[in-house]
Protein backbone atom coordinates (compact mmCIF):
# COMPACT_ATOMS: atom_id res chain seq x y z
CA UNK A 1 0.00 0.00 0.00
CA UNK A 2 1.29 3.40 -0.89
CA UNK A 3 2.61 5.47 2.03
CA UNK A 4 1.41 9.04 2.42
CA UNK A 5 3.36 11.81 4.07
CA UNK A 6 1.63 14.13 6.48
CA UNK A 7 2.70 17.30 8.23
CA UNK A 8 0.62 18.75 11.03
CA UNK A 9 1.60 21.91 12.83
CA UNK A 10 0.50 23.01 16.25
CA UNK A 11 1.51 25.14 19.22
CA UNK A 12 1.82 24.07 22.83
CA UNK A 13 0.84 25.69 26.14
CA UNK A 14 1.52 24.32 29.62
CA UNK A 15 -0.02 24.97 33.01
CA UNK A 16 2.07 23.57 35.91
CA UNK A 17 5.70 22.44 36.57
CA UNK A 18 6.71 18.75 36.53
CA UNK A 19 9.53 17.30 38.55
CA UNK A 20 12.65 17.59 36.35
CA UNK A 21 14.49 14.80 38.08
CA UNK A 22 11.88 12.26 36.92
CA UNK A 23 12.11 13.52 33.33
CA UNK A 24 15.90 13.35 33.32
CA UNK A 25 15.71 9.78 34.62
CA UNK A 26 13.36 9.00 31.71
CA UNK A 27 15.96 10.37 29.25
CA UNK A 28 18.62 8.03 30.61
CA UNK A 29 16.23 5.06 30.58
CA UNK A 30 14.86 5.56 27.04
CA UNK A 31 17.65 7.29 25.07
CA UNK A 32 20.60 5.84 27.04
CA UNK A 33 23.13 8.58 26.13
CA UNK A 34 26.81 7.67 26.58
CA UNK A 35 27.09 10.66 28.88
CA UNK A 36 24.26 10.49 31.38
CA UNK A 37 21.82 13.38 31.37
CA UNK A 38 21.45 15.43 34.55
CA UNK A 39 19.34 18.39 35.59
CA UNK A 40 22.44 20.56 35.21
CA UNK A 41 23.56 19.54 31.70
CA UNK A 42 20.31 19.41 29.68
CA UNK A 43 17.42 21.70 28.84
CA UNK A 44 13.90 20.27 28.80
CA UNK A 45 11.16 21.25 26.37
CA UNK A 46 7.56 20.32 25.68
CA UNK A 47 5.68 20.22 22.37
CA UNK A 48 1.94 19.81 21.96
CA UNK A 49 2.46 18.41 18.49
CA UNK A 50 -0.98 17.23 17.30
CA UNK A 51 -4.66 17.33 18.23
CA UNK A 52 -7.91 16.14 16.67
CA UNK A 53 -8.56 19.52 15.04
CA UNK A 54 -9.08 19.50 11.26
CA UNK A 55 -5.96 21.15 9.85
CA UNK A 56 -5.41 23.33 6.79
CA UNK A 57 -4.93 20.23 4.59
CA UNK A 58 -8.33 18.86 5.69
CA UNK A 59 -6.86 16.02 7.79
CA UNK A 60 -7.16 15.22 11.47
CA UNK A 61 -6.27 12.52 13.99
CA UNK A 62 -8.70 10.27 15.82
CA UNK A 63 -8.06 9.36 19.44
CA UNK A 64 -6.65 5.95 18.52
CA UNK A 65 -4.17 7.54 16.10
CA UNK A 66 -3.06 10.11 18.68
CA UNK A 67 -2.38 7.24 21.07
CA UNK A 68 -0.36 5.43 18.37
CA UNK A 69 1.64 8.61 17.69
CA UNK A 70 2.51 8.78 21.39
CA UNK A 71 4.34 5.46 20.99
CA UNK A 72 5.93 6.21 17.63
CA UNK A 73 7.25 9.70 18.41
CA UNK A 74 9.58 8.58 21.22
CA UNK A 75 13.27 8.72 20.17
CA UNK A 76 12.63 10.81 17.03
CA UNK A 77 14.76 13.91 16.32
CA UNK A 78 13.66 17.51 16.80
CA UNK A 79 14.60 19.72 13.82
CA UNK A 80 14.32 23.34 12.79
CA UNK A 81 11.99 23.99 9.86
CA UNK A 82 11.96 20.37 8.55
CA UNK A 83 15.60 20.78 7.41
CA UNK A 84 16.51 17.10 7.23
CA UNK A 85 19.91 17.84 5.72
CA UNK A 86 20.97 19.46 9.01
CA UNK A 87 21.64 17.80 12.35
CA UNK A 88 18.80 17.73 14.92
CA UNK A 89 18.77 20.16 17.80
CA UNK A 90 17.04 17.80 20.26
CA UNK A 91 15.34 14.42 20.73
CA UNK A 92 11.95 13.30 22.03
CA UNK A 93 12.13 10.95 25.03
CA UNK A 94 8.53 10.77 26.27
CA UNK A 95 5.02 11.33 24.92
CA UNK A 96 1.42 10.97 26.06
CA UNK A 97 -2.12 11.93 25.05
CA UNK A 98 -3.56 14.51 27.41
CA UNK A 99 -6.84 16.40 27.50
CA UNK A 100 -6.59 20.16 27.64
CA UNK A 101 -9.46 22.62 27.30
CA UNK A 102 -11.75 19.71 26.51
CA UNK A 103 -9.67 18.48 23.53
CA UNK A 104 -7.10 15.65 23.23
CA UNK A 105 -3.49 16.59 22.44
CA UNK A 106 -0.30 14.65 21.73
CA UNK A 107 2.24 16.02 24.18
CA UNK A 108 5.92 15.24 23.44
CA UNK A 109 8.80 15.91 25.85
CA UNK A 110 12.22 16.58 24.30
CA UNK A 111 15.67 17.60 25.51
CA UNK A 112 18.86 19.17 24.21
CA UNK A 113 22.33 19.46 25.77
CA UNK A 114 23.44 22.75 27.29
CA UNK A 115 26.93 22.46 25.73
CA UNK A 116 25.77 22.01 22.13
CA UNK A 117 26.06 24.91 19.70
CA UNK A 118 23.25 27.45 20.08
CA UNK A 119 21.71 25.73 23.12
CA UNK A 120 21.24 28.92 25.14
CA UNK A 121 19.96 30.84 22.09
CA UNK A 122 17.37 28.14 21.44
CA UNK A 123 16.12 28.28 25.03
CA UNK A 124 16.02 32.07 24.92
CA UNK A 125 14.01 32.00 21.68
CA UNK A 126 11.44 29.59 23.13
CA UNK A 127 11.17 31.50 26.42
CA UNK A 128 10.69 34.76 24.52
CA UNK A 129 7.88 33.29 22.43
CA UNK A 130 9.82 33.58 19.17
CA UNK A 131 9.71 29.80 18.64
CA UNK A 132 6.16 28.88 19.53
CA UNK A 133 4.86 26.41 16.93
CA UNK A 134 5.85 22.91 15.88
CA UNK A 135 5.14 20.57 12.98
CA UNK A 136 4.89 16.78 12.98
CA UNK A 137 6.28 14.76 10.03
CA UNK A 138 4.91 11.24 9.66
CA UNK A 139 3.97 8.45 7.23
CA UNK A 140 0.45 7.04 6.98
CA UNK A 141 -1.27 4.59 4.65
CA UNK A 142 -4.89 5.70 4.37
CA UNK A 143 -6.86 8.98 4.41
CA UNK A 144 -10.27 7.87 5.70
CA UNK A 145 -13.14 10.15 4.64
CA UNK A 146 -14.87 11.64 7.67
CA UNK A 147 -18.21 11.63 5.82
CA UNK A 148 -18.51 8.12 4.35
CA UNK A 149 -15.64 6.27 6.04
CA UNK A 150 -14.03 5.16 2.74
CA UNK A 151 -10.53 5.87 1.45
CA UNK A 152 -10.75 9.50 0.36
CA UNK A 153 -8.58 8.80 -2.67
CA UNK A 154 -11.37 6.60 -4.03
CA UNK A 155 -14.62 8.06 -2.63
CA UNK A 156 -16.71 10.83 -4.17
CA UNK A 157 -15.92 13.47 -1.53
CA UNK A 158 -13.21 16.11 -1.89
CA UNK A 159 -11.33 17.89 0.87
CA UNK A 160 -13.07 21.08 2.10
CA UNK A 161 -15.97 20.50 -0.30
CA UNK A 162 -19.39 21.36 1.25
CA UNK A 163 -21.40 18.15 1.79
CA UNK A 164 -25.03 17.76 2.84
CA UNK A 165 -25.36 15.20 5.67
CA UNK A 166 -28.94 14.81 6.86
CA UNK A 167 -30.34 18.30 7.33
CA UNK A 168 -27.02 20.09 7.79
CA UNK A 169 -23.99 21.04 5.72
CA UNK A 170 -20.40 20.16 6.66
CA UNK A 171 -17.07 20.40 4.85
CA UNK A 172 -15.45 17.13 3.83
CA UNK A 173 -12.36 16.12 5.80
CA UNK A 174 -10.37 12.95 6.43
CA UNK A 175 -8.73 11.01 9.27
CA UNK A 176 -5.10 9.92 9.17
CA UNK A 177 -5.36 6.11 9.44
CA UNK A 178 -2.76 3.31 9.55
CA UNK A 179 0.07 5.56 10.72
CA UNK A 180 3.35 3.80 10.00
CA UNK A 181 6.13 5.99 11.31
CA UNK A 182 6.98 9.39 12.77
CA UNK A 183 9.92 10.88 10.88
CA UNK A 184 10.62 14.02 12.91
CA UNK A 185 9.09 16.96 14.73
CA UNK A 186 10.21 20.48 13.88
CA UNK A 187 10.05 23.98 15.27
CA UNK A 188 8.50 26.04 12.47
CA UNK A 189 7.44 29.61 11.78
CA UNK A 190 3.78 28.77 11.12
CA UNK A 191 1.79 25.60 11.51
CA UNK A 192 -1.42 24.23 10.08
CA UNK A 193 -3.26 24.31 13.44
CA UNK A 194 -3.37 27.37 15.69
CA UNK A 195 -3.90 27.97 19.36
CA UNK A 196 -1.06 26.48 21.43
CA UNK A 197 2.66 27.09 22.24
CA UNK A 198 6.13 25.59 22.84
CA UNK A 199 7.79 25.83 26.27
CA UNK A 200 11.09 24.95 27.91
CA UNK A 201 9.41 24.01 31.17
CA UNK A 202 8.15 20.49 31.81
CA UNK A 203 4.71 20.23 33.34
CA UNK A 204 2.45 17.46 34.57
CA UNK A 205 -1.18 17.06 33.68
CA UNK A 206 -3.65 18.98 35.77
CA UNK A 207 -5.78 16.90 38.13
CA UNK A 208 -8.94 15.78 36.37
CA UNK A 209 -12.08 17.56 37.56
CA UNK A 210 -14.54 16.28 34.96
CA UNK A 211 -18.08 15.40 36.00
CA UNK A 212 -18.04 11.58 36.31
CA UNK A 213 -21.69 11.35 35.25
CA UNK A 214 -21.44 13.69 32.22
CA UNK A 215 -23.24 11.17 29.98
CA UNK A 216 -26.51 11.37 31.90
CA UNK A 217 -26.93 15.05 30.98
CA UNK A 218 -26.97 14.41 27.23
CA UNK A 219 -29.28 16.17 24.79
CA UNK A 220 -31.94 13.85 23.32
CA UNK A 221 -32.78 13.40 19.62
CA UNK A 222 -35.15 11.00 17.86
CA UNK A 223 -33.61 11.34 14.39
CA UNK A 224 -29.82 11.08 13.78
CA UNK A 225 -30.09 13.76 11.09
CA UNK A 226 -30.86 16.21 13.93
CA UNK A 227 -27.31 15.77 15.23
CA UNK A 228 -25.44 19.07 14.93
CA UNK A 229 -21.71 18.60 15.51
CA UNK A 230 -18.54 20.10 14.10
CA UNK A 231 -16.40 17.84 11.89
CA UNK A 232 -14.51 15.45 14.11
CA UNK A 233 -14.56 11.93 15.49
CA UNK A 234 -17.84 10.22 16.39
CA UNK A 235 -17.90 7.40 18.92
CA UNK A 236 -20.99 5.29 19.60
CA UNK A 237 -21.96 3.71 22.93
CA UNK A 238 -25.06 1.56 23.47
CA UNK A 239 -27.93 3.26 25.28
CA UNK A 240 -29.25 1.38 28.31
CA UNK A 241 -31.91 2.31 30.83
CA UNK A 242 -30.06 1.76 34.06
CA UNK A 243 -28.78 3.34 37.25
CA UNK A 244 -25.56 5.35 36.83
CA UNK A 245 -23.02 4.40 39.52
CA UNK A 246 -19.60 5.49 40.70
CA UNK A 247 -17.70 2.51 42.09
CA UNK A 248 -14.73 3.15 44.38
CA UNK A 249 -13.31 2.08 47.74
CA UNK A 250 -16.27 3.64 49.58
CA UNK A 251 -18.84 1.57 47.65
CA UNK A 252 -21.37 2.47 44.94
CA UNK A 253 -22.92 5.94 44.72
CA UNK A 254 -25.71 7.22 42.47
CA UNK A 255 -25.60 10.69 40.83
CA UNK A 256 -27.59 12.22 43.71
CA UNK A 257 -24.92 11.06 46.19
CA UNK A 258 -27.03 8.31 47.75
CA UNK A 259 -25.58 4.86 48.30
CA UNK A 260 -26.68 2.07 45.96
CA UNK A 261 -26.77 -0.91 48.29
CA UNK A 262 -27.14 -3.72 45.79
CA UNK A 263 -24.99 -6.79 46.61
CA UNK A 264 -23.56 -7.02 43.06
CA UNK A 265 -22.40 -3.39 43.15
CA UNK A 266 -20.89 -3.78 46.62
CA UNK A 267 -18.94 -6.85 45.50
CA UNK A 268 -17.59 -5.12 42.37
CA UNK A 269 -16.63 -2.00 44.36
CA UNK A 270 -14.68 -4.13 46.82
CA UNK A 271 -12.72 -5.77 43.97
CA UNK A 272 -11.77 -2.55 42.18
CA UNK A 273 -10.78 -0.99 45.52
CA UNK A 274 -7.80 -3.38 45.49
CA UNK A 275 -6.53 -1.48 42.41
CA UNK A 276 -7.39 1.92 43.92
CA UNK A 277 -9.70 2.48 40.97
CA UNK A 278 -12.75 4.69 40.34
CA UNK A 279 -15.10 3.28 37.71
CA UNK A 280 -18.28 4.73 36.18
CA UNK A 281 -20.83 2.07 35.24
CA UNK A 282 -24.54 1.38 34.86
CA UNK A 283 -26.57 -1.20 36.78
CA UNK A 284 -29.22 -2.77 34.51
CA UNK A 285 -32.08 -4.76 36.02
CA UNK A 286 -32.27 -8.30 34.61
CA UNK A 287 -34.35 -11.46 34.91
CA UNK A 288 -32.59 -14.16 32.94
CA UNK A 289 -31.79 -12.49 29.61
CA UNK A 290 -34.73 -10.03 29.84
CA UNK A 291 -34.40 -6.46 31.07
CA UNK A 292 -36.65 -5.14 33.81
CA UNK A 293 -37.67 -1.58 34.80
CA UNK A 294 -35.07 0.43 36.69
CA UNK A 295 -37.26 0.62 39.78
CA UNK A 296 -36.89 -3.15 40.32
CA UNK A 297 -33.27 -2.52 41.35
CA UNK A 298 -34.33 -0.14 44.11
CA UNK A 299 -36.78 -2.30 45.99
CA UNK A 300 -35.66 -3.51 49.39
CA UNK A 301 -37.47 -6.82 48.82
CA UNK A 302 -37.63 -9.01 45.71
CA UNK A 303 -34.77 -7.04 44.16
CA UNK A 304 -33.78 -7.81 40.56
CA UNK A 305 -30.39 -9.12 39.49
CA UNK A 306 -28.01 -6.30 38.46
CA UNK A 307 -25.91 -6.47 35.32
CA UNK A 308 -22.97 -4.05 35.73
CA UNK A 309 -21.66 -2.44 32.52
CA UNK A 310 -18.55 -0.24 32.80
CA UNK A 311 -18.28 2.90 30.65
CA UNK A 312 -15.38 4.92 32.05
CA UNK A 313 -12.51 4.94 34.58
CA UNK A 314 -11.21 7.99 36.46
CA UNK A 315 -8.43 6.52 38.63
CA UNK A 316 -6.31 3.37 38.60
CA UNK A 317 -3.52 2.27 40.95
CA UNK A 318 -3.77 5.67 42.61
CA UNK A 319 -3.10 7.59 39.35
CA UNK A 320 -5.51 10.20 38.04
CA UNK A 321 -6.76 9.28 34.53
CA UNK A 322 -9.43 11.97 34.05
CA UNK A 323 -7.05 14.12 31.96
CA UNK A 324 -6.46 11.32 29.42
CA UNK A 325 -8.44 10.83 26.24
CA UNK A 326 -11.46 8.52 26.24
CA UNK A 327 -9.57 5.89 24.21
CA UNK A 328 -6.68 5.94 26.69
CA UNK A 329 -9.05 5.54 29.62
CA UNK A 330 -10.92 2.72 27.86
CA UNK A 331 -7.69 0.73 27.49
CA UNK A 332 -7.07 1.00 31.22
CA UNK A 333 -10.71 0.13 31.89
CA UNK A 334 -10.50 -2.98 29.71
CA UNK A 335 -7.47 -4.20 31.64
CA UNK A 336 -9.34 -3.74 34.93
CA UNK A 337 -12.60 -5.34 33.74
CA UNK A 338 -10.72 -8.49 32.72
CA UNK A 339 -9.71 -8.90 36.38
CA UNK A 340 -13.12 -8.21 37.97
CA UNK A 341 -15.83 -10.87 37.76
CA UNK A 342 -19.36 -9.49 37.36
CA UNK A 343 -18.21 -6.32 35.56
CA UNK A 344 -18.36 -6.09 31.76
CA UNK A 345 -17.10 -3.47 29.32
CA UNK A 346 -19.59 -1.39 27.34
CA UNK A 347 -18.98 -1.56 23.56
CA UNK A 348 -17.47 1.52 21.93
CA UNK A 349 -17.33 1.88 18.14
CA UNK A 350 -16.23 4.52 15.70
CA UNK A 351 -18.73 5.90 13.17
CA UNK A 352 -18.77 8.36 10.28
CA UNK A 353 -21.25 11.20 9.87
CA UNK A 354 -22.73 9.75 6.70
CA UNK A 355 -23.11 6.26 8.14
CA UNK A 356 -24.89 7.56 11.23
CA UNK A 357 -27.33 9.62 9.16
CA UNK A 358 -28.17 6.83 6.69
CA UNK A 359 -27.97 3.67 8.84
CA UNK A 360 -28.73 4.59 12.47
CA UNK A 361 -30.27 1.15 13.11
CA UNK A 362 -26.80 -0.45 12.94
CA UNK A 363 -25.54 1.32 16.06
CA UNK A 364 -26.22 1.13 19.75
CA UNK A 365 -28.84 -1.01 21.46
CA UNK A 366 -32.57 -1.62 21.05
CA UNK A 367 -33.18 1.54 23.08
CA UNK A 368 -30.80 3.71 21.03
CA UNK A 369 -27.24 4.98 21.05
CA UNK A 370 -25.13 7.52 22.87
CA UNK A 371 -23.23 9.61 20.29
CA UNK A 372 -19.98 11.13 21.57
CA UNK A 373 -18.56 13.88 19.35
CA UNK A 374 -14.88 14.67 19.97
CA UNK A 375 -13.55 17.83 18.35
CA UNK A 376 -10.77 20.25 19.11
CA UNK A 377 -13.28 22.48 20.92
CA UNK A 378 -14.34 19.74 23.33
CA UNK A 379 -16.46 16.65 23.84
CA UNK A 380 -20.27 16.61 23.52
CA UNK A 381 -22.71 13.74 23.96
CA UNK A 382 -26.14 13.22 22.41
CA UNK A 383 -28.64 10.42 23.03
CA UNK A 384 -30.42 9.00 19.98
CA UNK A 385 -33.59 7.23 21.18
CA UNK A 386 -35.55 4.78 19.05
CA UNK A 387 -38.69 4.45 21.18
CA UNK A 388 -41.66 6.73 21.86
CA UNK A 389 -40.84 6.88 25.57
CA UNK A 390 -39.81 10.39 26.58
CA UNK A 391 -37.46 11.46 29.32
CA UNK A 392 -38.76 14.59 31.04
CA UNK A 393 -37.46 16.96 33.66
CA UNK A 394 -39.59 17.63 36.73
CA UNK A 395 -39.93 21.36 37.25
CA UNK A 396 -39.19 22.43 40.83
CA UNK A 397 -41.91 25.08 40.94
CA UNK A 398 -45.65 24.42 41.32
CA UNK A 399 -48.50 25.67 39.17
CA UNK A 400 -50.40 26.47 42.35
CA UNK A 401 -50.81 25.04 45.84
CA UNK A 402 -52.24 21.74 44.57
CA UNK A 403 -50.74 21.27 41.09
CA UNK A 404 -47.28 20.41 39.81
CA UNK A 405 -46.06 20.17 36.22
CA UNK A 406 -43.60 18.43 33.91
CA UNK A 407 -42.23 19.65 30.60
CA UNK A 408 -41.22 17.19 27.86
CA UNK A 409 -39.66 17.88 24.47
CA UNK A 410 -41.22 15.98 21.58
CA UNK A 411 -39.65 14.75 18.32
CA UNK A 412 -40.79 17.77 16.35
CA UNK A 413 -39.15 20.22 18.75
CA UNK A 414 -42.42 21.23 20.41
CA UNK A 415 -42.86 20.97 24.17
CA UNK A 416 -45.48 18.98 26.04
CA UNK A 417 -46.66 20.39 29.37
CA UNK A 418 -48.15 17.87 31.77
CA UNK A 419 -49.87 18.11 35.12
CA UNK A 420 -49.17 15.68 37.95
CA UNK A 421 -52.43 14.32 39.39
CA UNK A 422 -51.23 13.85 42.97
CA UNK A 423 -49.53 16.80 44.71
CA UNK A 424 -48.27 14.39 47.39
CA UNK A 425 -46.29 12.37 44.82
CA UNK A 426 -42.58 12.26 45.68
CA UNK A 427 -40.92 14.55 43.11
CA UNK A 428 -37.33 14.33 44.33
CA UNK A 429 -36.36 12.33 41.22
CA UNK A 430 -35.12 14.87 38.63
CA UNK A 431 -35.84 12.66 35.60
CA UNK A 432 -38.71 10.31 34.78
CA UNK A 433 -39.88 8.36 31.73
CA UNK A 434 -43.36 8.86 30.28
CA UNK A 435 -45.32 7.28 27.42
CA UNK A 436 -48.65 8.12 25.71
CA UNK A 437 -51.79 6.38 26.92
CA UNK A 438 -53.08 4.37 23.90
CA UNK A 439 -56.13 5.95 22.28
CA UNK A 440 -55.97 9.18 24.32
CA UNK A 441 -53.73 11.97 23.04
CA UNK A 442 -54.43 14.06 26.15
CA UNK A 443 -53.04 11.56 28.67
CA UNK A 444 -49.56 10.28 29.35
CA UNK A 445 -48.30 8.02 32.12
CA UNK A 446 -45.08 7.69 34.11
CA UNK A 447 -43.44 4.32 33.47
CA UNK A 448 -40.10 4.48 35.28
CA UNK A 449 -37.40 6.52 36.92
CA UNK A 450 -34.72 7.55 34.45
CA UNK A 451 -31.80 7.52 36.87
CA UNK A 452 -33.07 5.25 39.62
CA UNK A 453 -33.31 7.66 42.54
CA UNK A 454 -36.85 6.75 43.53
CA UNK A 455 -39.51 4.11 42.78
CA UNK A 456 -42.31 5.57 40.64
CA UNK A 457 -45.77 4.13 40.14
CA UNK A 458 -46.19 2.89 36.53
CA UNK A 459 -49.94 3.59 36.69
CA UNK A 460 -49.62 7.30 37.48
CA UNK A 461 -51.46 9.19 34.74
CA UNK A 462 -50.47 12.68 33.61
CA UNK A 463 -52.94 15.08 32.00
CA UNK A 464 -51.80 17.45 29.28
CA UNK A 465 -52.09 21.13 30.22
CA UNK A 466 -53.26 23.72 27.66
CA UNK A 467 -50.37 25.60 26.02
CA UNK A 468 -50.39 29.38 25.92
CA UNK A 469 -50.99 29.39 22.17
CA UNK A 470 -53.75 26.88 21.56
CA UNK A 471 -53.73 26.63 17.77
CA UNK A 472 -50.44 25.61 16.20
CA UNK A 473 -49.22 23.27 13.48
CA UNK A 474 -46.06 21.42 12.57
CA UNK A 475 -45.34 19.87 9.16
CA UNK A 476 -43.01 16.84 9.30
CA UNK A 477 -41.34 14.78 6.55
CA UNK A 478 -40.61 11.06 7.04
CA UNK A 479 -37.93 8.96 5.36
CA UNK A 480 -40.38 7.76 2.66
CA UNK A 481 -41.10 11.28 1.43
CA UNK A 482 -44.55 11.48 3.05
CA UNK A 483 -45.58 14.56 5.04
CA UNK A 484 -47.39 14.64 8.38
CA UNK A 485 -49.46 17.76 9.20
CA UNK A 486 -50.09 17.86 12.96
CA UNK A 487 -52.69 20.46 14.06
CA UNK A 488 -53.06 21.44 17.71
CA UNK A 489 -56.45 23.10 18.15
CA UNK A 490 -58.68 24.08 21.08
CA UNK A 491 -59.28 20.90 23.07
CA UNK A 492 -58.44 18.62 20.14
CA UNK A 493 -55.77 17.62 17.64
CA UNK A 494 -55.78 16.59 14.00
CA UNK A 495 -53.14 14.57 12.16
CA UNK A 496 -53.07 14.18 8.37
CA UNK A 497 -50.64 12.03 6.36
CA UNK A 498 -49.97 13.61 2.95
CA UNK A 499 -48.46 11.28 0.34
CA UNK A 500 -45.26 12.47 -1.40
CA UNK A 501 -45.89 16.15 -0.66
CA UNK A 502 -43.84 18.65 -2.67
CA UNK A 503 -44.20 22.20 -1.37
CA UNK A 504 -43.29 24.00 -4.64
CA UNK A 505 -45.93 21.96 -6.52
CA UNK A 506 -48.47 22.59 -3.76
CA UNK A 507 -48.02 26.32 -4.18
CA UNK A 508 -48.59 25.91 -7.93
CA UNK A 509 -51.95 24.23 -7.35
CA UNK A 510 -51.06 20.51 -7.36
CA UNK A 511 -53.30 18.24 -5.23
CA UNK A 512 -51.92 15.42 -3.07
CA UNK A 513 -53.56 12.28 -1.68
CA UNK A 514 -53.90 12.37 2.10
CA UNK A 515 -55.56 10.52 4.97
CA UNK A 516 -56.68 11.42 8.50
CA UNK A 517 -54.68 9.58 11.18
CA UNK A 518 -55.29 9.19 14.90
CA UNK A 519 -53.91 12.41 16.39
CA UNK A 520 -51.24 11.06 18.72
CA UNK A 521 -47.47 11.69 18.69
CA UNK A 522 -47.07 7.91 18.87
CA UNK A 523 -48.64 7.65 15.38
CA UNK A 524 -45.84 9.73 13.85
CA UNK A 525 -43.06 7.43 12.56
CA UNK A 526 -39.44 7.60 13.65
CA UNK A 527 -36.92 9.49 11.55
CA UNK A 528 -39.04 12.57 10.78
CA UNK A 529 -37.69 16.07 10.28
CA UNK A 530 -39.45 19.42 10.47
CA UNK A 531 -40.43 21.08 7.18
CA UNK A 532 -42.46 23.94 8.62
CA UNK A 533 -44.25 25.08 11.77
CA UNK A 534 -46.43 28.00 12.74
CA UNK A 535 -49.92 29.14 13.75
CA UNK A 536 -53.34 27.85 12.65
CA UNK A 537 -55.15 31.13 12.08
CA UNK A 538 -58.50 29.59 11.00
CA UNK A 539 -59.93 26.09 10.86
CA UNK A 540 -63.33 24.85 9.66
CA UNK A 541 -64.34 21.19 9.40
CA UNK A 542 -67.40 19.89 7.53
CA UNK A 543 -68.32 16.15 7.76
CA UNK A 544 -69.51 16.12 4.12
CA UNK A 545 -66.86 18.16 2.30
CA UNK A 546 -63.74 18.01 4.46
CA UNK A 547 -61.74 20.74 6.19
CA UNK A 548 -60.47 24.21 5.31
CA UNK A 549 -57.73 25.98 7.24
CA UNK A 550 -55.49 29.04 7.13
CA UNK A 551 -51.86 28.51 8.13
CA UNK A 552 -49.13 31.04 8.89
CA UNK A 553 -45.72 29.43 8.92
CA UNK A 554 -42.36 29.96 7.23
CA UNK A 555 -43.49 28.21 4.01
CA UNK A 556 -47.21 27.50 4.37
CA UNK A 557 -48.74 30.99 4.44
CA UNK A 558 -52.11 30.60 2.75
CA UNK A 559 -55.52 28.91 2.90
CA UNK A 560 -55.56 25.17 2.28
CA UNK A 561 -58.27 22.54 1.93
CA UNK A 562 -58.68 18.80 2.59
CA UNK A 563 -61.40 17.75 0.11
CA UNK A 564 -63.13 14.43 0.80
CA UNK A 565 -62.81 11.77 -1.90
CA UNK A 566 -62.32 8.01 -2.21
CA UNK A 567 -59.22 5.98 -3.05
CA UNK A 568 -59.75 2.31 -3.93
CA UNK A 569 -63.13 2.44 -2.22
CA UNK A 570 -61.75 3.93 1.01
CA UNK A 571 -62.27 7.43 2.37
CA UNK A 572 -59.44 9.79 1.64
CA UNK A 573 -58.66 13.49 1.09
CA UNK A 574 -57.07 15.65 -1.55
CA UNK A 575 -54.84 18.32 -0.03
CA UNK A 576 -54.35 21.56 -1.99
CA UNK A 577 -54.38 25.32 -1.83
CA UNK A 578 -57.85 26.78 -1.57
CA UNK A 579 -59.15 28.96 -4.40
CA UNK A 580 -62.04 30.28 -2.28
CA UNK A 581 -61.87 33.73 -0.74
CA UNK A 582 -64.88 33.23 1.56
CA UNK A 583 -64.09 34.05 5.20
CA UNK A 584 -63.75 31.26 7.74
CA UNK A 585 -64.90 31.25 11.36
CA UNK A 586 -62.19 32.61 13.65
CA UNK A 587 -60.54 30.39 16.26
CA UNK A 588 -60.98 31.82 19.73
CA UNK A 589 -57.95 31.82 22.00
CA UNK A 590 -58.61 30.87 25.62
Amino acid sequence: MKHLTGSLAATASLDSEQDKNELVAEINRVIKPSRAATVDNVYLGVLDAASNRVNAQGGCFGLAELARLAGLIVDVPVLIGHKKQELPIGRVFKAEVIERDGAPWLRAYFYWHREQTGADELKAGIDAGVYRECSLGFLYAQPECGICGLDMRNCRHRVHEPVRVGNREVRAFYFYRKIQRVLEVSLVYRGAVDGTAVSTLAHPNAHGEADPFWRQNAAIIFDPSQLTVAPGELLIEPLYRGVWLRLDSSGAQMPNGEEFDHPAAAEAAAKIAERKAVVICQAIAMRGSSRLPVRSLLRSSNRARARLVAFDILRLDGHDLAHLSLHERRRSLQELVEQVDGLELAPLQRCSLGELATHPERHGSADGARIISITASGCTVTEFRRKTHLRVMIKPESLDEHRHSLVAQLRDGETLKLELPDPALDLTTPLVWIEPVPGDSQRWRMIDSACGDRDSDPAEVLTKLPPRTRHRFVLLLDTNGNAWLHLRLSGTERLFKIALLRLPLLQLGRRFWSAAIEASPAAIPQGVRVLDRGVVEQYYECPESGATLTLTGETLRDRYVFSRTKLSGHRAFLFSRSASAAPLPSLAEE
